[in-house]
């Protein structure tokens, strides 16, 4: 292609807004789809509609969640408007994936963070990554990592795509259509994990409690913000604020105001900035060993209000959907 570089045109918002609101609340993967999204027109919050879970592991009391695969396992299929294939591994060659970005414009690259030379965790800590390929000219291969370096794109190392996993995206003939009402009755329809997230929050609480002086909860003590409980609180609270986002956006297009559907995304905004503090003072415990027995009671406190406001937030749904399904009787 000469010398020009083959680029994705950006769509929609532009790097300012991509800067703030719901993009501080999204991780590598979500603001790598919204590219794809974005490149296809199509509206990429449909992805939230799984946001409230609580992703905790008793066993090696870990919040995280460890493969590409197992993230997408959370994320129902059923609004989704793309689709998703993997390149085989067989067929991933420079000259391959050019032929693909040409064809779907763009790429994801999902990659372990030790076998990514510009990520933060590089040769400290296995955590899985994503990032897009959007582009490319005679030099290479040019990747945007929104997550990592923001939308200006690079070139990326040759010897990097023997680690990686590609995967490109085509539009679902037939998503459902969202509006509050139905994603409400979805989300009660999944009551149960709800629940029993919940559940788990009363366990992680319990396993804080438990600990003698906090080291035992920093998996990577070079870096705090590398360590699984501190990336698993920011996404807990970034997960309560995605639903709240896409219900409010759903909510302004109800004909008429309605306070408790409005309470519903108040009260999960509210549960998100809950859940902030909590991993800060988890922060704070880094930094401050000493507070530990203070720090637990703190932590403790917030934890009970925490469950406290998400089954009112699960209640209120329930009245609401159940108002409406008698309405349309």
């Amino acid at each position: 292609m000469n010398n020009e570089m083959y680029l994705i045109e950006k769509k929609g918002c532009d790097t300012v807004e991509r800067n703030s609101g719901i993009y501080s609340h999204m991780d590598c993967f979500l603001m790598t789809m919204e590219l794809v999204y974005t490149s296809m027109n199509l509206d990429f919050k449909t992805m939230f509609v799984n946001s409230w879970r609580f992703d905790y592991n008793p066993d090696n009391k870990d919040l995280a969640v460890y493969s590409y695969e197992e993230y997408m396992k959370m994320i129902s299929s059923e609004y989704l408007e793309v689709s998703r294939k993997k390149i085989p591994k067989k067929d991933v060659t420079v000259e391959n994936l050019k032929r693909y970005i040409d064809k779907y414009q763009t790429v994801v690259m999902t990659i372990d963070c030790q076998c990514c030379p510009w990520h933060r965790g590089y040769h400290v800590a296995s955590i899985w990554h994503a990032c897009a390929l959007t582009g490319y000219t005679e030099e290479g291969i040019w990747c945007t990592d929104p997550f990592i370096k923001g939308y200006e794109t690079f070139l990326v190392p040759e010897n990097v795509f023997e680690y990686g996993d590609f995967y490109y995206y085509t539009s679902t003939t037939d998503p459902q259509n969202m509006d509050m009402n139905g994603l409400m009755k979805y989300i009660i329809s999944k009551e149960d994990s709800i629940m029993e997230g919940i559940k788990m929050v009363q366990v992680f609480d319990e396993d804080i409690r438990k600990t003698k002086n906090g080291s035992d909860l920093f998996d990577i003590p070079e870096d705090i913000y590398l360590c699984t409980i501190t990336n698993g609180l920011k996404a807990i609270s970034d997960y309560r604020y995605q639903l709240a986002f896409l219900l409010e956006g759903l909510y302004n297009k109800l004909t008429k105001e309605d306070e408790k559907r409005k309470e519903i995304y108040t009260l999960l905004y509210h549960v998100s900035d809950m859940w902030l503090k909590v991993q800060h003072m988890i922060v704070r415990l880094f930094y401050e060993p000493r507070r530990l027995e203070k720090t637990k009671e703190k932590i403790s406190s917030h934890i009970i209000s925490i469950i406290e406001i998400e089954k009112k937030i699960l209640s209120e749904m329930k009245e609401c959907v159940n108002e409406y399904i008698s309405y349309e009787k």
